[in-house]
């Protein structure tokens, strides 16, 4: 896995080949897609066997602090109402009700997780076109299927959505 921590996508194109690979079953029609109208398809995070294995990487924050702001932003103009004290008790007081315990933490992380399965798609590619391992696995149909060189730095540049 590469995992790139910039926004230039010419940096990302630097940790790539000019030519990745996608193994596919001539059996699965939705496969032969690939070929017929140059579609690539990105799966859902949670469509893997092991449902954590392509869960995104964060450093989850559940500081007060951290959240502090967000609080404020939505207690909608209630400093004005209350004294300082009385606010930040109200401020911590809506932080307990949201997070402040393992129980709920882990919970957000799960629905943060949940709607990022909605929204984000997964493809798998290799460098390699003759990986044997791959040819007699399921991905290529025991040596069946078939493999699609993909121009992946052309691709990147029709997708790529980080600025």
């Amino acid at each position: 896995m590469v995992i790139s921590e910039t926004s230039s996508i010419e940096k990302v194109k630097e940790n790539f080949p000019d030519i990745l690979y996608k193994y596919r079953k001539w059996a699965n029609p939705l496969h032969k897609t690939i070929i017929s109208d140059q579609e690539l398809f990105f799966a859902a995070p949670d469509s893997f066997t092991d449902k954590r294995d392509c869960r995104f990487p964060l450093d989850w924050n559940f500081t007060y602090e951290f959240f502090q702001p967000f609080l404020e932003t939505t207690f909608n103009g209630g400093k004005s109402q209350l004294l300082e004290k009385d606010y930040e008790f109200e401020l911590r007081n809506q932080y307990n009700k949201i997070l402040g315990n393992k129980e709920k933490e882990e919970n957000f992380i799960e629905e943060y997780y949940q709607l990022s399965n909605h929204h984000l798609g997964v493809l798998s590619l290799t460098a390699r076109n003759n990986n044997i391992d791959i040819w007699k696995s399921d991905y290529a149909d025991n040596f069946k299927g078939f493999c699609v060189g993909i121009n992946f730095k052309d691709c990147l540049e029709l997708v790529w959505i980080f600025k």
